[in-house]
């Protein structure tokens, strides 16, 4: 195996690890454009509907950021592919985060959407932990040959 090896389980770690990061983060922001949005279901008036779309708003953006890191996190994992045969679905996963994005950026205003967004992002966060076990299970066992 390549001397390098180890640098590029760690580069895909930390790509997992962004990635996770990111998608955390949309979770929080999307729990808080939920509350601000039932809110304004309620009667909330103009002020509540301003502060519910500048939470979509940050909601939308840290899902782009979500996005991005996820595709990092694709790269490197192709990037490891070279090594190992990871047998991690990765064109299934990046096809996921397209049209989940994609679909997710088109229709962010409507509260179900939301929910549904969330329930995505879950989805998404337990995905990018078990890529994330995977990767530290096979750095485990790269360090113990050497």
């Amino acid at each position: 195996m390549e001397p390098d090896i180890l640098k590029e389980i760690d580069e895909a770690i930390l790509a997992g690890n962004n990635a996770l990061y990111y998608l955390e983060r949309a979770k929080k922001v999307l729990g808080s454009a939920s509350g601000w949005g039932v809110a304004d279901m309620i009667g909330g008036g103009m002020f509540i509907s301003m502060i519910k779309r500048r939470k979509m708003q940050e909601a939308r953006e840290e899902m782009v950021r979500a996005k991005d890191a996820l595709d990092d996190l694709v790269r490197e994992i192709r990037d490891l592919d070279m090594y190992f045969d990871l047998d991690l679905d990765t064109d299934g996963f990046l096809e996921f985060a397209d049209v989940f994005f994609d679909h997710f950026l088109i229709d962010w205003m409507a509260q179900s959407k939301i929910r549904h967004a969330r329930d995505q992002v879950d989805d998404a966060i337990r995905e990018t932990e078990s890529v994330l076990d995977t990767l530290g299970e096979l750095r485990e066992e790269y360090e113990c040959t050497e």
